[in-house]
């Protein structure tokens, strides 16, 4: 199978290039003018990162030697990124980990791609699991700046109870809110059910709630998501009632009907961590009965008016950016 290796950015770190090579790495060029190297591999057997160290091979590309060691660049690299058919290209630093497909059909999330065979990459990219073309690969030629972790799960667990604690306060004290607070909080129960049942399954391939969300917020049937996540439809059904926002009649409306605004001023709420701060837990619920009186008024909402307004609980200059 023909594929592409492309360089993106400038050697950092442990590696070098020829100057031919760093001057077609600009971040702003286009996929036909970078330097780049064609190969002709067997996608059954040839992983990523063997690619990836052939293109650098081909282009001249080195890694430093370390207490006499080699080094071979896919062992280097930040992160793994691929070719997209759109206005970006896809460009980006990339990351080690991406979403793959195991032999049942499900997804599992703690495979390095360097790891992974060509047919494997092309199998998920199809499936849509992450955007790009595999066969159109980003050699980004720097070493890692470092990491962080995924989300907790004990954690988001803690932020759902909390958004739904909230979604019954304001449902009692904001006249006309209660049906819709009642629906909302319906769907966070089901949902923090489902993910506290299978997070220690989700976790142990290396899934966190992003890697969740992820997939569920796809335009897909909830028998594919299902099978992906495998779990089962109902399962399915009720992660993607969650993690598809819901929108206003019309989906390019910029305000925020009651449900959305509600939703967007809770995960403001607990994403700040108000549960765990008693002394702005009433202002933040008070913060929001507002939004949602607004909203029953007939005011419009913007999601950036509603973040705001939760985040001044904290900090009254939030979004003041004139200073």
């Amino acid at each position: 199978m023909d594929v592409e290796v492309a360089v993106l950015m400038q050697p950092f770190g442990a590696f070098h290039a020829p100057p031919s090579v760093i001057a077609g790495s600009e971040w702003e060029l286009s996929w036909r003018d970078r330097a780049r190297a064609s190969l002709d591999v067997d996608s059954a057997k040839a992983t990523v990162g063997a690619i990836l160290d052939d293109g650098a091979a081909a282009l001249g590309i080195t890694v430093d030697r370390y207490e006499g060691r080699v080094i071979r660049v896919s062992d280097e690299v930040g992160g793994v990124s691929f070719f997209v058919d759109d206005a970006t290209e896809g460009r980006s630093k990339g990351r080690r980990f991406y979403p793959t497909v195991d032999g049942s059909g499900a997804v599992r999330w703690d495979e390095d791609i360097t790891t992974v065979t060509l047919d494997r990459a092309l199998a998920a990219s199809t499936l849509r699991l992450f955007p790009g073309d595999p066969r159109k690969i980003y050699l980004v030629p720097q070493s890692p700046a470092g990491a962080f972790d995924g989300l907790d799960w004990s954690q988001t667990l803690q932020y759902l109870k909390a958004g739904e604690d909230v979604l019954a306060r304001i449902g009692a004290d904001v006249a006309g809110a209660a049906a819709v607070c009642a629906a909302l909080r319906t769907t966070w129960k089901g949902a923090r059910s489902v993910l506290k049942r299978l997070s220690r399954r989700w976790a142990s391939r290396g899934g966190s709630v992003s890697d969740i969300e992820a997939i569920a917020g796809q335009e897909r049937r909830s028998d594919e998501i299902a099978k992906l996540l495998g779990c089962t439809i109902e399962d399915a059904a009720t992660l993607v009632e969650f993690f598809r926002n819901e929108r206003t009649a019309d989906d390019d409306a910029p305000t925020l009907g009651l449900l959305r605004a509600l939703r967007q001023g809770v995960e403001t709420m607990s994403a700040a961590g108000f549960e765990f701060l008693p002394e702005w837990e009433r202002s933040a619920d008070q913060a929001l009965g507002q939004i949602a009186r607004d909203v029953l008024e007939g005011r419009e909402l913007t999601d950036e008016e509603v973040r705001t307004r939760m985040y001044r609980v904290v900090n009254p200059r939030y979004g003041d950016w004139d200073d």
